[in-house]
């Protein structure tokens, strides 16, 4: 019946939706067009599009959105991966800040911007940026966006690195590392320091190294809470403890001793130490990921988390050898603990209104545990008594 010249209503749209389950994406399309005639389904207009993109069938598409059934179906995604197809690169980087935050998932971005603003806290009274309503607090909030905003050409490099080489992970040790190493680290080290090279510029005038050390923090920071959004869509948000404790911190971490090294090298105009810390961001950053990684492995998450201990240390190392400045000050511990507190009571509240206290409870207490490592490590570099 779904052949006929007058189909029944949903006839085509339940072959197609089959053989989308199957994998057959080009066999889907035809049933999805036909199912897009009817007035209403624009849920089948939708599929029809979205097989066409996931065959890569990019002159058939263009074909298709000229129908003016089709019209309301250009969205920005859609353009983007037009431009992409076309290798329009100005286009490209055109669309791409509208498409990058015209997506945002609410709940998602909360979590993120809570788990943001709990590290904006903790890198206040780790630089004793005292008052809070000054001019380094106020580069803070500009190093923050600034971050954010890196995440624009991070993800333009990655678009035309698959363009142009569409490599990705397939389990080999070596191509991963320089997969992850020469792509994923380099282009975002890179970044993010290019957008902390006017901040740069400043301290390298004036300002003392502990202020430049934080504010290239919150480069780092801004980077990992929008990136944070997208992970955290993709786990329900399960992710965010895990990524509260270490990949918020990773990127602090990489990006403060890269603007602490990238000052010092415009002060002395001498670029040598910079180039080689720069050098050694880019491994630990690919090393770390290509860790995590590993496929079917037990040992890879081992030896990540002892990479990222080992940088947390060194990161906590450079800051407390800087002068130290006599200001009132709140516990580290104190936030800590209370900002995963907060991070966690939030996640609850959000799986329990998705699948239920119960199961929710489920799911997120295997992501609690395994990041009691974690936390006693940064217990121990915040170096704070228990008692008085």
């Amino acid at each position: 019946k779904a052949s006929q010249e007058f189909p029944p209503r949903y006839a085509n749209r339940l072959l197609g939706e089959i053989e989308v389950r199957n994998g057959y994406y080009h066999r889907a399309y035809p049933y999805f067009k036909r199912e897009g005639q009817f007035p209403d389904a624009r849920r089948s207009r939708e599929r029809a599009v979205n097989m066409l993109l996931r065959n890569d069938k990019f002159d058939e598409l263009q074909v298709l959105l000229k129908n003016p059934a089709y019209e309301e179906l250009i969205s920005l995604r859609v353009r983007l991966d037009i431009a992409t197809h076309q290798k329009d690169w100005l286009e490209v980087a055109k669309l791409l800040p509208f498409e990058r935050f015209s997506n945002f998932h609410v709940p998602m971005a909360i979590i993120a911007g809570i788990t943001a603003i709990v590290w904006a806290a903790l890198l206040f009274r780790l630089g004793q940026i005292s008052p809070w309503l000054s001019r380094t607090s106020f580069l803070c909030l500009l190093a923050l966006f600034a971050g954010m905003l890196s995440t624009i050409p991070t993800v333009f490099l990655v678009i035309v690195e698959d363009t142009y080489v569409g490599y990705q992970p397939d389990g080999d040790l070596i191509r991963m590392l320089a997969f992850f190493i020469g792509g994923v680290g380099l282009r975002e080290e890179f970044c993010k320091l290019l957008f902390f090279l006017p901040f740069a510029i400043y301290f390298a005038k004036q300002g003392e190294e502990r202020d430049a050390f934080i504010v290239a923090s919150f480069v780092g920071l801004g980077f990992a809470a929008e990136e944070n959004i997208g992970y955290f869509s993709q786990s329900l948000a399960l992710a965010a403890p895990a990524r509260f404790l270490t990949a918020n911190f990773f990127h602090i971490a990489l990006t403060g001793m890269g603007g602490l090294y990238l000052c010092r090298a415009l002060r002395r105009s001498s670029y040598n130490d910079f180039f080689y810390i720069f050098g050694i961001m880019i491994v630990v950053h690919g090393l770390y990921n290509t860790l995590l990684s590993l496929p079917q492995s037990d040992v890879g998450p081992f030896f990540a988390m002892t990479v990222f201990i080992l940088l947390s240390m060194h990161y906590f190392r450079e800051l407390y050898s800087m002068s130290v400045r006599t200001v009132p000050t709140y516990s580290l511990s104190f936030l800590f603990v209370s900002g995963l507190c907060l991070i966690l009571s939030g996640l609850i509240i959000f799986q329990a209104s998705q699948i239920g206290l119960s199961a929710g409870l489920l799911l997120i207490t295997p992501e609690v545990i395994g990041s009691v490592v974690i936390v006693f490590m940064f217990f121990r570099e915040f170096n704070e008594a228990l008692v008085p």
